[in-house]
This record gives structure tokens, C-alpha cells and sequence, in this order.
């Protein structure tokens, strides 16, 4: 930001859209502030009928002039054309609420006294350059303007250097206060307008590494409430995917070469699955494991883990040195939730996870294999090859089939 009596942010982007900001809390103060004058002068119209009777008429139609003026002005400040007119309509407001003043004193200079009226005129000084802030055209004009008013009407009514010196000094010390004024709201303003960015620019930052830990869908329920997440879902296809070789392999590689490797290999994955809508659950040293029809939707999740592990297995042989992906697939019913407190992780528990995990160990380098039950999803579209029964923890033997093409 500019250090300059004159604010104003280095970056134009950032400075369009400050202003922008600043008009939609700027249009409030300047309603207000209108029609708080427009009542202010509708209210001391009952002064006049019981202190000038002999000039109530003259009276009331500079008041009422003025209060219509006000008015049309809170009007604009109501429309689009705020935004362009902004400025003028301060410039506006001001002159005619000085010149009201001005000639009413000249129609009664005694009703109030010319100390008072010239305390009103200063007030109004010091509004204007605290609504319009810093914008140094009008303000030096509406400044203008009305010293000049007041210079050619001050002789008309018989006052004197000795009234005029002093209101001279009301009205310039009323600039100076209104600019330092002006000056300190808009620092605070603009300060409060980078602070609301940092914050904002934190809070996308920490929803953008929560939706990178958790799921959508679930990132948002842990945000909204403090429960904890546990579903029960009917048919999930769960789909593992193992780099054949990769644990002895990485004895030998620096840990640095050994994360990037894995990080260059799951972020293609995670690609991929994107494409294929599958929602990645988690990572287990050089394991990948993802889910279809889990959070979103889907009339064939089996194919769906099919078609993606086809693409994985094409692009780990694409690789250098190529490497062979084991993938294993199954479907059924399973629970998902948020487990911890800390280092919060979205898991999925039950047979379907398990049975997935065997067929994936039992399954054949650079194929897809998958469960006698997933298979049946999808043999109307594909032919397959039986691999026979692997025994599988707490359900017995089941049925691998090697997916070979589709039909």
C-alpha cells in the first residue's frame, strides 16, 4: 500500500477490487446520512413556526427544497448509479445543505445567530470528508464552493471581518479535521479490506487441504457438525492396486527418490481415478486402494473399477523402467467413517475391504483381477479367465477371475 497522503494500493487488481468491496459498504453510511439531514431539517421547522412567524413561508420552502433535493439524492444512492455518481452526489449533498443554511440565515440572521449557522456549515465540512474519504476532487471543491458561498453572503447580511475571520478558521480547521479523518478510515479500511483477504486466502488454503485429506461430501459434514461419521453403504466396488517388486526395490533407492517415485505414480493414479469418478480412500506404502460408488452415484461401479485399473496398469508400463500393477476388485456392502481425532482419515472397514485386499495378493502382474460376485456385474460385457479359489480370511474359498477383454 502507498505510504502517500493519497491511498491507494500498488497492485490495480487488488485496488479494483477494494473499491468494489468499499462501494457495497459505502452506499448504507451515505443513505443515512442523507436522509439523516433531511430530517434534521424537517424537524427545526417547528422552531420556525414559534421563532420567525412573519418569515414561516420563506422558511419552509428553503427546507422543503432542501429535503427533496436530499431525498431524490437518498433515492440515487439507492440505484446502480451510485457506483459512477458517488462522488457528485457527496458534492451535491453538501452544497445544498450549506446553502440552505447560508440562506436561511440570510431570510432570519437572527433566529439562531451567525456563530451557529457558521457551526452548521463547519459540521457539514467535516461530514463530507468523512463520507467521501479521500477524494480529493470533490472535497477541495465542496470546500471551495462553500467558502465562496459563504464569502459572497456573509457581506449581504452585514457581517464583518470580524465575524468572517473566525468562520474562516471553523471551516478550515473542519477540513483539516474531516481529512485527517478521512485519512484514518480509509487506512483502517484498506488494512481491514488485506486482513479479510489473508483470512479468506487461509480458509480456502485449509478447505483446499481438508478436501486433499477427506472426501467432498464428508469434508463438508466434518466441517458442519461435530458427530461422528459412520455409514453403512449396500454395494461398494473397492479396488486395490499393488507396483509388483516395488518393496524389495526400495532398499536401494535414497528416500527422496523413493517419495518422489511414489508421489509421481499415485498422482497419476489419482488422476485417473478422477476420470473414472472413484473416490481414493488411502495409500499404504506402494498399495492403492479407491472406491466406486461409494459417495457418488453410480450404475456400474464394477466397470467403472475395471476400466480404471486398466488405465493404471497402462500407465505404470509406461514408467521408466516400466513396472507391472497386481489389482484386485470387489463388491459389497461395507462401513465407512472418520476415525481419530487428529490426523483425521476416512476409512472403510468390513469383508468387501478385506476380500478386495486377497484378490489383489492372489492376482496376476498387469491384470485386472477380480471376485467371483464382481464378476457376475459385468460378464455380460467382457470374457474372463477363471484363475481358480483362493481361500479368503472368515468367507471361505472364493472364486478369481482374470478380466482378459471387453465383449
Amino acid at each position: 500500500m502507498r505510504r502517500h497522503f493519497k491511498l491507494a494500493f500498488d497492485d490495480p487488481r487488488l485496488e479494483r477490487l477494494f473499491l468494489a468491496a468499499y462501494l457495497e459498504t459505502a452506499r448504507k453510511p451515505a443513505r443515512a446520512t442523507f436522509l439523516l439531514v433531511a430530517a434534521l431539517f424537517a424537524g427545526y421547522a417547528t422552531l420556525d413556526v414559534f421563532l420567525v412567524p412573519d418569515r414561516l413561508g420563506t422558511l419552509l420552502v428553503i427546507r422543503g427544497v432542501t429535503i427533496v433535493i436530499l431525498l431524490v439524492l437518498t433515492a440515487i444512492a439507492f440505484s446502480p448509479l451510485y457506483d459512477r455518481l458517488r462522488g457528485w452526489l457527496g458534492l451535491a449533498g453538501s452544497l445544498v445543505s450549506a446553502g440552505s443554511l447560508l440562506a436561511m440565515q440570510a431570510v432570519a440572521p437572527e433566529f439562531l445567530g451567525a456563530v451557529l449557522y457558521q457551526d452548521g456549515i463547519g459540521l457539514v465540512i467535516l461530514g463530507t470528508c468523512t463520507l467521501l474519504r479521500l477524494r480529493m476532487p470533490f472535497l477541495i471543491a465542496t470546500v471551495a464552493v462553500i467558502v465562496a458561498m459563504y464569502l459572497v453572503t456573509a457581506p449581504l447580511i452585514g457581517l464583518g471581518a470580524v465575524q468572517i475571520v473566525p468562520a474562516l478558521f471553523l471551516f478550515t480547521s473542519a477540513a483539516a479535521l474531516g481529512l485527517l479523518a478521512a485519512y484514518a478510515l480509509e487506512r483502517a479500511a484498506r488494512r481491514s479490506f488485506l486482513d479479510e483477504r489473508r483470512i479468506e486466502a487461509e480458509r480456502a488454503r485449509s478447505e483446499r487441504l481438508l478436501r486433499n485429506i477427506l472426501p467432498g461430501p464428508i469434508a463438508e459434514r466434518l466441517k458442519n457438525s461435530q458427530e461422528p461419521i459412520a455409514d453403512h453403504y449396500d454395494e461398494v466396488s473397492i479396488l486395490f492396486a499393488d507396483l509388483v517388486g516395488f518393496t524389495r526395490m526400495s532398499t536401494t533407492l535414497p528416500p527422496e527418490e523413493l517419495v518422489a517415485f511414489l508421489n509421481g505414480v499415485f498422482t497419476e493414479f489419482d488422476r485417473i481415478g478422477d476420470r473414472f469418478r472413484l473416490e481414493k480412500i488411502k495409500t499404504i506404502g506402494d498399495a492403492f486402494m479407491a472406491a466406486a460408488g461409494l459417495l457418488r452415484a453410480m450404475s456400474d461401479p464394477v466397470l467403472a473399477c475395471v476400466q480404471c485399473g486398466l488405465d493404471m496398469i497402462q500407465a505404470a508400463h509406461e514408467l521408466d523402467p516400466p513396472w507391472e500393477l497386481r489389482i484386485g476388485v470387489h463388491v459389497g456392502p461395507l462401513v465407512g467413517g472418520i476415525l481419530g481425532r487428529r490426523q483425521y482419515l476416512f476409512d472403510l472397514v468390513g469383508d468387501t475391504v478385506n476380500t478386495a485386499s486377497r484378490i489383489e495378493s492372489a492376482g496376476v502382474p498387469g491384470a485386472v483381477c477380480l471376485s467371483g460376485p464382481a464378476w457376475q456385474r459385468i460378464d455380460h460385457l467382457s470374457v474372463g479367465r477363471s484363475l481358480g479359489r483362493v481361500e479368503v480370511k472368515g468367507k471361505g474359498e472364493i472364486e478369481i477371475v482374470r478380466f482378459e477383454r471387453f465383449r
